[in-house]
């Protein structure tokens, strides 16, 4: 490797720079920091200092006071980027004042210029000296400290003059002895002159990347730092910083290797091996004086201890580490740290480290923090094993730094600078540094890559070659322009330049970039910007496609038959208009560009002045995109009125929003507006016909509007004409009105249904018929529409349909009541019989259990038959508290569990005379409407009680003057009725539910059945209060119920008669027959009719009745009758049946049947039955 020597032509931009010097400190020893940013000064001036102490006579060392300056680099180092080139950066001088007795006046002063960073190297060199080992085994073992810090960096000491016979060239790889003397070999000339001035070099040079490959293979280039290492004003060596050229030192490291030079310079002129060459015992003892008052004067606490036992004995400290322990230096010589108030914890870590240092013969450095009284230290600690003593006793030095606040900075600087990394890092633009006289990229974000598809790596490699080679050179010119105002711009100044760069796939791509200055040189001239740029290629374009569609749209505006202009409101007269305006109203293009405002007032017709300013007017009132229409008279050049339809809006406007330009887009509608009006002549006969007949454009806007559509929708003509069909009537985009569209069409006409709505909401069904108007061209015109009002004729088919469906239920019904009561009549009469023959307690309940749910279930068949079918059930006495308990029940077990459900009713309430299941019914209804009313959740509230009403009061609500009345009353809490529901919630197939939720027949079902039972009812409803149901049933003269008449009747019994039973269900026929024969009858069956008139005419003298079912196969009830009749006119007969409304029933009632008996039936109504026939036979 050789160094590259700086060129001696004089006037060069490579001559060397003399350093800066600041003029001598003050008496105080303050010196002045030109730069605010210097924080850290190294230690070069402090070995010039201290010989110029131990050159002064001992008498006089007490009162001297030397100025002492020191040099660094701040900074990032540059690195010169031709081989052929150093660059030299002027040192920038600190000064602080020493005594003789080696104390600095200023403490601070000095914690500056020793810099932290250093402290490993203070405690090497330190302990080396105490150790008396050669100093050239001391600074070897330093370099490889320093470059150990440094990422791809080799440290290398170079020594000059006759000074440097302490040591040969050192460095920090062992493995590379030639390294080190290589540079030594160069160290003179023009570059020693400049170290000897205090200068730091930079120098680019070039090395092989793989040595063992020969001379031939590739080279690396790599940049050379040299650092003057200065003792007493004599150059005694240099330090040397060997890194690849694409390295850049940060500040900390720049400062770092300075302050290592000043140390290592110390080091060697405090060396006893040079001491002793200068001067014997007295010059020794002043050196020891000046070591000593420095050692003093450092802020770091430094000291030497033995270890005894699990003890540390201070031998000797300076004051830094008197103050740690409020004691003075001198006092602590001989003390225990332990009496010290050490505390143990602490004194077992020293140990540990003093004995480590020791065992492995090597500094030992450790971090730990510290708990004092006054909080928290954080100690940086170097220790090092020095000697055994005479007694055996091991004994150490130490170096203590509190580095609380120093590492406090350090922390929140390094989150600082990794967030304007990160910040620039992860930045959408490209962001730059651009050395102008470089030309090339100091620094590039990594939006680089990803916007051009380069490398950072490779951009620097285009270096100066960046304009031809990726930009384009159309923009050479604009470039070199932009420049040239960068480097007369001010500070803060930013300019802006847009330019193409060519990606690496080829692509051409434009870029807008902001600039402003970053750097200047030493003579104030722009070196570096940095930099902002932003892809814009899109940008571009879409400014690109704007210009060709303003040719588009101007091509189209002259194409276009509209007649098409732009106003100017300031100008107050026409920008721009098409010939197709000119031609339609004869005028030329001069005489209407120049007319004013005003002078367009004679061309429009004095009927229509008005309307267009209020037009105008409204117009400067609207949004952007808003268009306003107007239909004006407007007279051509030959006097000639014609109609134009305007569409108008707002162009352009003022920072302000105030419109300035107009858009004007018209249309000559004289022919259309000719047309309308015969139209309308036409029309004027149809407005006696009683359907709505209505004409309107292809746009749907409304033409005609005879009498007929305003007896209909409710809308006038005047209202109707000129809206649209979808204004005045909704639904009119419905799927079957899209439908009408398509067919008019593709046939001219269309007919069909539509359903509407009138202006004051009623819903309507009108029968439409559209006829397609075209004109002389054969192109449609309008539509001619008639509607027909057929509401009231589709309420009636609805109606009919219903009944239909109704009655198609009830046969429904009716077959499956027939079934079920044929399945639950052996059921009923089993149950009476079971329990006459299990007479115990449990068994008995058990079968009133099951009596009762068949009784249930048997009324279910009959309130199905009676909903269905209109017929009327069983009336009998009923005590309505235990119907009503019986629904509270279920309900509680149905309803959801926020609805509170309360009841309350008399003890002693009346019986009514009715149909349990049908009053049911009603209250169910009630009950599930109260439900409904309650989505959130309520009351239900259903009470019972006995009324007296006077004979007035009672005659309003029913045709009787009955003064009892038990009233039910069902109230909720829920959204309640709508005042103007209140009379039609008792229509049929009226309610408000949605589609598939109800209806309509709940409450007109209810009102049916308590009229039914000569009752009656009232409602009383608060909207979001609640609505209240009262029912009043007349209370019945007899005031047992059924069951109690049930529980008193006593069953009859036969006395050997014998019964015909004939039923096509064996369980029938067997459980009657058991049934019979229990109860003292003698018991024939028969399945059917043909069989049974075959045994009675074998047995018609023994057989005294016959109990004949009405639905049989081969032969039903009334056949059988009639043949049995025939056989014996007198035979009692005994008909049962299982549909109680069946049309049979009237059929055997002619044929003189007095006895029938429904189905499902008990044993104890089947054996009256038998009585009553046979006892009246017998009368």
């Amino acid at each position: 490797m050789r160094l590259m020597k700086p060129k001696a032509a004089s006037g060069s931009q490579h001559d060397r720079q003399t350093p800066h010097r600041d003029k001598p400190t003050t008496a105080n020893g303050s010196g002045a920091n030109p730069d605010n940013s210097e924080q850290r000064t190294p230690l070069s001036a402090v070995p010039s200092a201290l010989r110029h102490l131990s050159n002064t006579p001992s008498g006089d060392s007490e009162n001297l006071t030397v100025t002492i300056e020191t040099a660094s680099t701040p900074g990032n180092i540059p690195v010169a980027r031709d081989g052929s080139r150093t660059e030299r950066r002027p040192s920038r001088t600190t000064k602080a004042e020493i005594s003789a007795a080696g104390c600095l006046r200023d403490s601070n002063t000095f914690q500056a210029l020793t810099g932290a960073d250093c402290i490993d190297l203070i405690n090497e060199v330190t302990a080396e000296l105490r150790s008396r080992r050669p100093i050239g085994r001391a600074l070897e073992h330093s370099l490889r400290l320093i470059a150990a810090r440094f990422h791809s960096v080799k440290i290398a000491v170079v020594g000059t003059g006759d000074v440097m016979d302490w040591a040969p060239s050192l460095s920090s790889s062992p493995e590379e002895p030639s390294f080190a003397e290589s540079l030594r070999a160069e160290i003179h000339g023009d570059f020693l002159e400049s170290l000897r001035a205090g200068e730091t070099l930079q120098i680019k040079h070039q090395s092989l990347i793989d040595k063992s490959a020969g001379p031939d293979s590739d080279h690396e280039e790599r940049v050379l730092i040299a650092i003057p290492m200065i003792c007493a004003g004599d150059l005694i060596g240099v330090l040397c910083c060997d890194l690849p050229l694409a390295r850049i030192l940060a500040d900390y490291e720049s400062q770092t290797l300075h302050t290592a030079a000043s140390c290592l310079a110390l080091a060697i002129g405090a060396a006893p091996a040079t001491v002793k060459r200068e001067g014997g015992e007295d010059e020794t003892r002043r050196r020891d004086n000046v070591i000593r008052g420095f050692y003093d004067s450092v802020p770091l606490m430094m000291g030497v201890v033995e270890l005894v036992g699990d003890d540390i004995l201070h031998i000797t400290d300076n004051v830094a580490t008197g103050r740690f322990f409020n004691r003075n230096a001198l006092e602590l010589s001989g003390e225990l740290s332990s009496s010290l108030g050490f505390p143990k914890q602490y004194r077992d870590l020293w140990i540990s480290r003093y004995r480590e240092s020791e065992r492995t013969n090597a500094p030992v450095r450790f971090e730990y923090v510290h708990c004092t009284e006054t909080g928290e230290r954080v100690l940086s600690t170097t220790v090092c094993f020095l000697s055994r003593t005479p007694e055996g006793r091991s004994r150490y030095s130490y170096i203590v730094e509190d580095i609380k606040d120093r590492k406090q900075a350090m922390d929140a600087l390094r989150e600082s600078e990794r967030l304007v990394q990160r910040i620039a890092e992860t930045a959408p633009n490209i962001i730059y540094i651009y050395d102008i006289e470089e030309k090339c990229n100091v620094y590039t974000n990594r939006s680089l890559a990803t916007a051009m598809g380069y490398e950072p790596s490779e951009v620097d490699e285009i270096g100066p070659n960046l304009k031809s080679t990726i930009m384009h050179a159309d923009d050479a010119v604009a470039i070199t322009s932009h420049y040239d105002r960068l480097r007369a711009a001010r500070e803060g100044e930013v300019y802006w330049i847009e330019y193409r760069l060519r990606r690496a796939d080829g692509e051409w791509r434009w870029f807008q970039s902001w600039e402003a200055v970053f750097k200047r040189d030493e003579e104030g001239r722009v070196r570096q910007v940095i930099g902002s740029a932003l892809d814009i290629t899109e940008r571009v374009r879409a400014e690109e496609a704007l210009r060709e569609m303003e040719a588009f749209t101007r091509q189209i505006t002259e194409a276009t038959p509209d007649l098409f202009c732009i106003f100017d409101l300031v100008l107050e007269r026409p920008l721009y208009l098409t010939g197709q305006l000119v031609a339609a109203l004869g005028y030329s293009v001069e005489d209407m560009l120049r007319r004013k405002q005003k002078d367009f007032g004679g061309l429009i017709h004095e009927d229509d002045q008005p309307s267009l300013k209020e037009h105008l007017e409204g117009l400067l009132e609207t949004q952007d995109g808003e268009i306003r229409e107007i239909e004006i008279r407007v007279k051509r050049s030959d006097g000639e009125w014609r109609w134009v339809r305007w569409r108008n809006g707002v162009f352009s406007r003022e920072g302000d929003g105030t419109p300035i330009q107009l858009l004007c887009l018209g249309q000559d509608i004289t022919e259309h507006k000719r047309a309308e009006e015969r139209l309308r002549e036409q029309a004027a006969l149809l407005d006696h016909a009683q359907d709505a007949i209505m004409v309107r454009d292809m746009q749907g806007k409304v033409l005609y509007w005879n009498q007929g559509a305003e007896r209909l929708y409710g809308f006038s003509a005047g209202d109707a004409v000129s809206k649209t069909v979808h204004e005045l009537i909704p639904n009119g985009h419905s799927p079957r009105f899209e439908d009408a569209i398509q067919s008019l069409a593709d046939r001219g006409e269309w007919q069909g249904q539509l359903k509407q709505a009138t202006a004051n909401g009623d819903k309507i069904v009108v029968e439409s018929r559209w006829t397609l108007v075209r004109d002389e061209a054969g192109k449609p015109k309008t539509i001619l529409v008639i509607n027909t009002d057929i509401t009231e004729k589709k309420r009636l088919e609805a109606q009919f349909l219903r009944a239909q469906r109704m009655e198609s239920i009830g046969t429904l019904a009716g077959g499956i009541a027939h079934d079920l009561n044929n399945v639950l009549s052996p059921i009923l009469m089993a149950i009476q019989m079971l329990q006459s023959k299990f007479v115990d307690d449990e068994s008995q309940r058990l079968l009133l259990i099951l009596r009762k749910s068949a009784e249930r279930g048997a009324d279910m068949v009959s309130q199905v038959l009676s909903f269905a079918r209109g017929l009327d059930g069983e009336r009998v006495n009923l005590n309505p508290r235990h119907l009503v308990k019986e629904i509270v029940k279920m309900l509680r077990n149905t309803l959801p569990k926020d609805i509170d459900i309360s009841f309350n009713a008399t003890e002693d309430l009346w019986a009514v005379a009715g149909d349990a299941t049908q009053l049911y019914q009603v209250l169910m209804n009630l009950c599930v409407n109260s439900r409904d009313a309650m989505p959130e959740g309520g009351r239900l509230m259903i009470t019972a009680e006995n009324v007296r009403l006077d004979r007035e009061r009672s005659v309003l609500h029913t045709d009787e003057k009955t003064i009892r009345y038990v009233k039910i009353k069902v109230g909720d809490t829920g959204l309640g009725i709508p005042p103007e529901n209140l009379d039609k919630i008792f229509d049929p197939f009226f309610t408000t539910k949605k589609l598939g939720e109800g209806t309509g027949l709940g409450l007109s079902t209810v009102a049916g059945i308590v009229r039914a039972h000569g009752g009656f009812m009232t409602v009383s409803s608060e909207v979001a209060k609640g609505s209240q149901f009262d029912i009043y049933l007349p209370a019945a003269a007899e005031t047992r119920t059924k069951g109690e008449l049930e529980e008193g009747s006593k069953i009859p019994v036969g006395h050997g008669e014998v019964v015909l039973v004939v039923d096509d269900e064996v369980a029938i026929q067997e459980i009657t027959r058991e049934t019979l024969e229990t109860c003292g009858y003698k018991v024939m069956v028969a399945s059917d009719g043909a069989e049974a008139v075959g045994i009675y005419a074998q047995n018609k003298d023994r057989i005294n009745v016959v109990l004949l079912d009405m639905m049989m196969p081969y032969m039903d009830g009334p056949a059988t009758i009639r043949t049995l009749r025939q056989l014996d006119p007198g035979v009692r007969i005994l008909v049962v049946s299982g549909l109680a409304g069946d049309d049979k029933v009237a059929e055997i009632t002619a044929l003189g049947i007095r006895t029938t008996l429904s189905k499902p039936y008990t044993a104890s109504r089947l054996l009256a039955a038998l009585a009553a026939e046979m006892s009246d036979y017998s009368e």
